[in-house]
C-alpha cells in the first residue's frame, strides 16, 4: 500500500490475499472462471480498513495478526456509489492470533477493520465495554451503528485525494473509533459462538492443514476420516457447512491454486509445468490441464510466468 490510501486489482486471488495489511491469508478460487479483485486499504496511524470483492468466488482462511482486534461485515451490490445495501446488520469480531475460514461470493462486498488491541482495550474499558474474545464472536449492531460505520468507510473513499493531510486522516479516526464503539455499544447479544459451528471448521482447518503438509501425495477422503477420527459423512457434512463443496472438490481447487502460484512465481527455466503439478499431486497432466482451464480459464502453459 503506498502512502495512506490504495485501490487496486487483482487478477490472482493469492495475490489480492498477501496485500492485505494485519492478516495471514490464504485465498483459494472455487468458481470456475477467470479470477478478477478489488481491494482498497487506508491506513491512520496503526487503524486500517478494508473493503474488498470478488467476481468468482473464493474461500478465506484469514488468521489475525498479534496485537489487533478486527470487525468484519458484509453487504450486497455493485461497488459502484449509493447502489450498495448491507446485506443484514450482523457483523462478527476476532482478536490477535485467531483465525477463521468461509466462502466470499461475487455480489458481496467484505468490510474490515483493524485496531491496536491495546488502545481498544483501554478504551473499552473507560467506557466498560467487555470485549475479552476468546474466538470469533459474531454480533448484531444496530441499523442505525451500521449504516454509521458504511458512512465512513464511504467517508474515506471520498476524501482519499485529501489523506496526506495529517488533520484529514486525524478526523477520519476519530469517527470511525466513535462509530466503531457505537456498533459494539449497541450490538445485541449474541451468545456464545455455536459449538457444533467451531467443530465443523475446525475439521474444515485440520483437512486443509493434512492435505498442505503432502503436497505430493494428498490424502484420500478415508484418509483424512480415519486420521481425523470422524465419519465420512461428518467430514462431508463439515465442508458443505462451512464451504459450500466437498471435501475432494475443494482440497482440489486448493491445489490447482496452489500450482497456479508457483507457476506465477518461479520462472519456465527452473519449473516446467509437468514438475509443478506433480509437487501438488497431479500426476496425469492431460487430465490436470483440462480441470486448471475450467477452474482458471486458461492452460497452465498460458499462466503468466514469472521473469528468470
Amino acid at each position: 500500500m503506498n502512502g495512506h490510501f490504495s485501490a487496486l486489482r487483482y487478477s490472482d486471488p493469492q495475490a489480492h490475499a498477501t496485500s492485505l495489511r494485519d492478516f495471514d491469508q490464504n485465498y483459494v478460487q472455487v468458481e470456475d472462471g477467470p479470477f478478477g479483485s478489488a481491494l482498497t486499504q487506508a491506513e491512520f496511524g496503526g487503524l486500517r480498513i478494508y473493503v474488498e470483492s470478488v467476481d468468482r468466488g473464493i474461500v478465506q482462511h484469514t488468521h489475525l495478526n498479534k496485537n489487533c482486534i478486527a470487525m468484519g461485515w458484509g453487504r450486497r451490490g455493485a461497488s459502484a456509489r449509493g447502489a450498495r445495501q448491507v446485506v443484514e446488520t450482523s457483523a462478527a469480531m476476532l482478536r490477535g492470533g485467531q483465525d477463521w475460514m468461509f466462502r466470499l461470493k461475487p455480489g458481496i462486498e467484505l468490510f474490515g477493520i483493524t485496531m491496536p488491541t491495546d488502545e481498544i482495550d483501554r478504551l473499552a474499558e473507560s467506557i466498560g465495554v467487555s470485549i475479552a474474545l476468546t474466538r470469533h464472536a459474531p454480533i448484531k449492531p444496530s441499523a442505525r451503528a451500521l449504516a454509521n460505520m458504511q458512512w465512513c468507510v464511504s467517508e474515506v473513499e471520498r476524501q482519499a485525494p485529501r489523506m496526506a493531510n495529517a488533520q484529514v486522516r486525524a478526523s477520519l479516526r476519530e469517527h470511525l473509533l466513535e462509530n466503531f464503539f457505537e456498533a459494539l455499544c449497541e450490538s445485541q447479544p449474541q451468545g456464545r459462538a455455536d459449538v457444533t459451528w467451531l467443530s465443523h471448521q475446525q475439521i474444515v482447518r485440520r483437512s486443509q492443514e493434512l492435505a498442505l503438509a503432502s503436497p505430493d501425495r494428498p490424502p484420500s477422503v478415508l484418509e483424512l476420516c480415519a486420521q481425523l477420527r470422524v465419519s465420512r459423512r461428518t467430514l462431508h457434512n463439515s465442508f458443505l457447512l462451512v464451504l459450500g463443496q466437498s471435501p475432494s472438490a475443494y482440497l482440489r481447487c486448493m491445489r490447482m491454486g496452489r500450482v497456479r502460484l508457483l507457476l506465477r512465481t518461479v520462472p519456465a527455466s527452473e519449473l516446467s509445468v509437468g514438475d509443478a503439478a506433480a509437487r501438488w499431486g497431479f500426476f496425469h497432466v492431460g487430465n490436470f490441464a483440462k480441470d486448471y482451464r475450467n477452474l482458471f480459464d486458461e492452460l497452465p502453459s498460458q499462466t503468466p510466468r514469472a521473469r528468470p
